[in-house]
């Protein structure tokens, strides 16, 4: 989270500076870390918690492909919280879970059933 933070302080991806360079290898250390740290915990996890991250990650290609598209008809029908006049980072954080997360989750789900699944049933299997 540092570094996301830092990454975002400093302007995000649009500016230049030279220790971007050094972004591949750190997203890498610290995914590595992140599963380590997951598969060490990851027996501790109650069977239906464990349930819901695997359906996640069945529809996570869905997600990826479905959440900027949510994100972009959110910000232009301006269905942006507005709980807190004075805090756009608390706006920004309940728009998300409220608003961008339920509807990517759902509309994701729908199309890994509708055209993912079928496309995938086609499939050869190899061996």
């Amino acid at each position: 989270c540092m570094y996301l933070y830092c990454l975002n302080v400093s302007g995000g991806w649009p500016t230049d500076y030279w220790w971007k360079v050094l972004t591949p290898t750190v997203e890498g250390f610290l995914w590595g870390g992140f599963i380590i740290g997951f598969l060490s915990f990851a027996r501790r996890i109650p069977f239906r918690i464990g349930l819901l991250f695997r359906r996640t990650g069945i529809i996570s290609y869905s997600i990826y492909l479905i959440h900027f598209v949510v994100l972009t008809f959110v910000i232009k029908l301006n269905w942006i919280s507005s709980m807190s006049d004075s805090n756009e980072y608390f706006n920004a954080i309940v728009t998300t879970a409220l608003i961008v997360l339920p509807i990517t989750l759902i509309a994701s789900a729908f199309t890994f059933t509708l055209i993912e699944t079928p496309f995938l049933k086609k499939r050869n299997i190899y061996n």
